[in-house]
């Protein structure tokens, strides 16, 4: 019987080793490797706007990940500041209308919305592999001018639409 319990032991051991490489190696290819963004260019625009008459100033941040001139993905990060809860409510009330009804009709979304005292953080990941581009421009026509002949986001397009908005790109 002992020597049973001891094989036993010896074989839970192996097991427990075993789940734990295989925990690493699902970390290390899935987790890492992505982050290491596979030979992707990244493109970094900033804009502010300080619209104290309005009460508020928001800061913006993209990160717009690419290759070969088409965008895969943009990280938005969003600081908007204001003393008004009536502003912030607004803000967070209204962006989380709209990123929940893009995920929901394009797909490709994901965010998050947090509020710090008088502060609402906003971050959005847009990753176009999962996006449907077809149904987006369908609704919003005037976005064809940032695509290419293949109704690709390309990072022209998206520098050209961030500086229209007021953003610089390096």
């Amino acid at each position: 019987m002992k020597k049973i319990k001891e094989y036993v032991n010896k074989v839970d051991k192996k097991i427990l080793v075993s789940i734990f490489l295989v925990v690493v190696f699902v970390v290390v290819v899935f987790i890492l490797k992505p982050a290491r963004a596979e030979n992707m260019n990244l493109t970094k625009c900033f804009s502010s706007t300080d619209q104290s008459a309005s009460g508020y100033k928001l800061t913006s941040n993209y990160n717009i990940y690419s290759k070969d001139n088409i965008v895969s993905k943009v990280e938005l990060k969003q600081v908007i500041e204001t003393t008004s809860t009536e502003v912030l409510n607004k803000f967070k009330k209204d962006l989380e209308t709209q990123y929940s009804s893009n995920k929901s009709l394009y797909g490709g979304y994901e965010y998050n919305i947090s509020e710090s005292g008088s502060t609402l953080n906003v971050n959005v990941t847009i990753d176009y592999t999962n996006f449907n581009m077809g149904k987006f421009l369908s609704n919003n026509v005037a976005m064809q001018e940032f695509l290419n002949d293949k109704n690709e986001f390309t990072l022209d397009g998206a520098k050209k639409m961030y500086l229209l908005s007021g953003a610089t790109c390096e």
